[in-house]
């Protein structure tokens, strides 16, 4: 009793707050792998390390096998009795809705049409931007929260307001909308204040403020977790408002 206690006292110390991870017994769930842990002592074990890693949106543990399998992705489910399977649920938050890897995130935006390929089961906003920042074809993407579906595009829909949806549009190398024609656009990278605010140098956080940026002469940009020299824009001409370019 007591180490099933203790047991779900670590599980859910490790998922992000909100988030949930099932339990399938007798499923399976074939695909999607990006790590395999053997001798893996017991299927609450693999749901463990599942909900430790934040790469894990889904696991398959093989019983007779004694394997945990990590994946990327929620496959479809199969029968299969020696297998149990789980997937994680995140939480959709919108008051931390930012930009990954060139992906824009606009919270209750629907932008409806152009879609090229819909994705069931689809995790988080955040699996749907690392989806279309991974594919060349994809300009957009809008995640429905309710079905949890992602819907990739291959143009730029205007926005709507929708509740239920997350929207976003790639702006790495391509010129973000609402850039004066005037400019040079194809040197502007991506719009997002939440990364461009981090003054950085030498790889240290300096500064958290539009000011702190400025003050440098606008020479440096933090995205990603990686700081470089670059040209700040404070003309508030990005697509979403209280954004500034850099380039």
């Amino acid at each position: 009793m007591t180490l099933t206690v203790f047991f779900v006292i670590m599980l859910t110390s490790a998922l992000a707050q909100g988030d949930t991870l099932t339990m399938e017994d007798n499923t399976d769930r074939m695909g999607g792998d990006y790590r395999r842990i053997e001798a893996s002592p017991s299927v609450e074990a693999c749901r463990s390390a599942c909900a430790a890693d934040k790469e894990c949106d889904a696991y398959t543990y093989v019983r007779s096998a004694h394997h945990c399998w990590l994946k990327r992705g929620i496959p479809g489910p199969t029968r299969n009795v020696d297998t149990v399977s789980g997937v994680k649920k995140r939480a959709v938050k919108d008051g931390i809705c930012a930009a990954f890897d060139g992906v824009t995130c606009e919270p209750s935006t629907d932008r409806m049409g152009a879609d090229y390929r819909r994705i069931d089961n689809a995790p988080s906003v955040r699996f749907c931007q690392r989806e279309c920042a991974n594919e060349s074809k994809c300009t957009a993407y809008t995640y429905v929260k309710s079905a949890r579906q992602c819907w990739l595009k291959s143009e730029v829909p205007n926005g709507t307001h929708n509740d239920d949806t997350v929207s976003g549009v790639k702006l790495r190398g391509k010129a973000p909308a609402g850039v004066p024609a005037n400019r040079n656009i194809a040197a502007w990278r991506e719009c997002d204040c939440q990364w461009l605010a981090h003054t950085c140098t030498g790889g240290a956080v300096i500064g958290t403020t539009r000011e702190s940026c400025r003050a440098l002469g606008g020479s440096y940009w933090h995205t990603n977790g990686h700081c470089g020299k670059g040209t700040c824009d404070f003309s508030e001409n990005c697509p979403m408002p209280g954004h500034y370019c850099y380039k």
